[in-house]
Formats: C-alpha cells, structure tokens, sequence
C-alpha cells in the first residue's frame, strides 16, 4: 500500500548547525519514493522562504502550517486570513508592543519592533549562522517594512515578545478565529513568540486533505517534526514520528521517537517502519 511521508523542515529535514539535510535523510527520502510512496515537505516556513532545500526531490509542498499547498507546481490548498483580520491583530500588535511579520506568498513585511528583535537574535548566533541568516534569500524577501505592505494576501503571522510586550493583553484581544501556536526559536530559549493563521488551519489537517487527493486515509500517513508547530501533525497522521532532538511535548504525542536529526534520525524512523523498500 502505497504511504504518505510529512516532513517538516527545520529541525527536523534541515539542522541549524548545518543548514542542509542529512545525506542520509535525502537517500532515505529517494528510496521511499522508489519504493511507490509519496513525500511532501511539511513546513511553517511561507512559500518563499525554501532555502537549503532545493536539493531534495519531493512530491509537494504545505507551507504556512497548512495554509496552502502546491503539487507540481500547482496550488492545491489556500487558506489565507481574512484582511480584517490581519489589520486587527497589526493595531493590537502595536498597542502590546508585540513585534511581528506578516507572511504572504512571496514576500514578507516586519514591523520595526520585529526587526529589531531578530537583529539581536542574529548577533547571538554562531558566525557562519549569523552570515547565512542575514545573507539568506528568505530573510532578504521577508524583511520588507510594513509600511510597504499593501493588502497582500496573509497566509501567517509570526508574533515575538519581549520584557515590555503586554502578552497578556494581547492574548485576550485575539480573534478567536485565529489558531494561535505559542512557539520558541531555532535553540528554543532565544525568543518568545507564536505563529498564527486561520482556525482550523493545521499542518495535520492539511496533509490528510493531500493524501485524501491520492486515495490515502489518515492510517496511510506518516509525519516527521520536532516542535510544537507538528502536534497536529502526529496527531493527525496514522503514524506520528519525534525527533531525538524534538520538545518535550511533541514526544509525548508521538508513536515514535528517532535519533536526534545529526544522528541519522529520518533515516532510521524510514528504515524502522520500511518505508524505503
């Protein structure tokens, strides 16, 4: 029977240390498709921000935590949040001085507040992580000001805090139909912030739809992921597969927990299950 392999990018198909995917994890991934099975990228990262990836030969693309999707190339799911809705959450952004960014398809807009948090962010990272961060095509394409921001459609918002963000406040005015994902950052202790999109959009949610587009039922599913942006992701999928290197939380709701991502850990989890024959 033929499977469905969701793969989350960061942390989990891409390391920070060493921006690329593991040779391992890209034979693993060449195998299973071999093999008759199905593997698309599964990410929060927006359209534009696929860098350090193009290696990999995949079936298809969620982006945005499920809030749109392509195959070959086409778009397949599109769930963007309403304007309204946007503009709302930039005017509380800016009364609880909350940085944020506003992700559409392919292009970004920051405000002020938001900039300068990832600046200090950025000079507390490793040398070469700092250059590549800084110098990355993702990072050029999502840096626009907000004032530039024009009514593009918003597939995800990112939300940081800091000491003077009124985080309280600004959970309390939160539209009830966003889905709101506390988050942490790339070393899990650098930044306090959240993700945001439509209610009811969710990386898990999504990949059942793509599969269900092939025949596939959730029991055919299989989802890869490391942080807490992935909880639907196990959730949702027939088999729900921890990173060694994941939170805490995401291991207690998986079925399986592999090796940390350096250790060969998407390249185990395939061979365990046999997905690469």
């Amino acid at each position: 029977m033929k499977k469905y392999l969701f793969f989350d990018i960061d942390g989990t198909l891409v390391s920070h240390l060493e921006r690329s995917v593991p040779k391992s994890a890209q034979a693993a991934i060449q195998q299973a498709r071999a093999a008759g099975n199905m593997c698309f990228l599964c990410t929060g990262r927006a359209h534009f921000m696929q860098d350090g990836i193009q290696s990999l030969e995949m079936d298809g693309i969620i982006c945005s935590n499920g809030a749109s999707a392509e195959i070959n190339g086409v778009r397949v799911l599109n769930r963007p949040i309403p304007n309204d809705m946007v503009r709302a959450l930039q005017e509380i952004s800016e009364q609880c001085r909350v940085g944020y960014c506003l992700q559409g398809y392919e292009k970004g807009w920051r405000n002020q507040l938001n900039k300068e948090i990832f600046a200090k962010m950025s000079r507390t990272m490793p040398k070469s992580m700092q250059n590549h961060f800084m110098t990355s095509r993702y990072f050029a394409l999502g840096h626009n000001s907000i004032s530039a921001y024009r009514g593009e459609e918003i597939y995800k918002i990112d939300v940081s805090f800091t000491k003077d963000s009124d985080k309280e406040l600004f959970e309390q005015k939160l539209n009830p139909q966003l889905n709101y994902i506390r988050m942490l950052s790339m070393n899990r202790n650098m930044r306090d912030g959240a993700e945001i999109t439509l209610k009811g959009v969710t990386k898990g949610k999504s990949a059942l739809a793509i599969a269900a587009l092939y025949g596939g039922t959730a029991k055919d599913c299989y989802g890869f992921g490391d942080s807490l942006n992935d909880l639907d992701l196990l959730k949702q999928c027939g088999t729900g597969i921890a990173m060694g290197n994941a939170v805490e939380e995401l291991k207690k709701q998986a079925d399986y927990i592999t090796s940390d991502i350096l250790d060969d850990g998407i390249a185990g989890a395939m061979n365990y299950f046999h997905l690469t024959r």
